[in-house]
């Protein structure tokens, strides 16, 4: 992971990532109730898969093209229709709490759209996987539908 997010210079990958979406993926970004959201759309993926990707960078670092792309990958592996990235509230302008509310905004927000809570694999990396952990507390604890609740996270 380091080598993906912090190449060193003469690496094949010290180049900066630019995201660009994979031919006949569908590409937008939208806002609910304030949050901020991506989502990207994959043809050939399982009808109704859908893939909640929660980005790392210890909750003061946004979404990036890295992310963006490690997004599209993990999709591809996982045979998700759709893609969901969100933008959550970064500290210090906003302490804890404040990323699981956004994340559980999104979760909320897909289970809105139809899908069923056993078609939804949340995925995060370092302080994303924590998040996505934490999340799962949250809906077990709130009794959030989650019948399968998948979930994948590396540091």
């Amino acid at each position: 992971m380091g080598k993906f997010f912090h190449p060193q210079p003469g690496d094949a990958k010290s180049a900066p990532v630019k995201f660009e979406v994979p031919h006949g993926w569908i590409y937008r970004t939208f806002t609910v109730d304030g949050l901020k959201m991506e989502q990207v759309q994959n043809p050939s993926g399982k009808k109704g898969r859908v893939l909640l990707k929660l980005h790392g960078g210890g909750y003061v670092q946004g979404l990036h093209d890295r992310h963006r792309q490690m997004g599209v990958n993990q999709a591809v592996l996982t045979e998700a229709q759709s893609l969901y990235m969100v933008h959550y509230r970064l500290a210090p302008e906003y302490p804890f709490q404040a990323a699981l509310e956004d994340a559980f905004k999104a979760y909320e927000y897909i289970l809105n759209q139809g899908v069923e809570p056993e078609n939804i694999i949340v995925i995060g990396d370092s302080a994303g996987g924590n998040l996505a952990l934490e999340l799962a507390v949250y809906l077990k604890e709130h009794n959030t539908p989650r019948e399968s609740f998948f979930l994948y996270f590396f540091a």
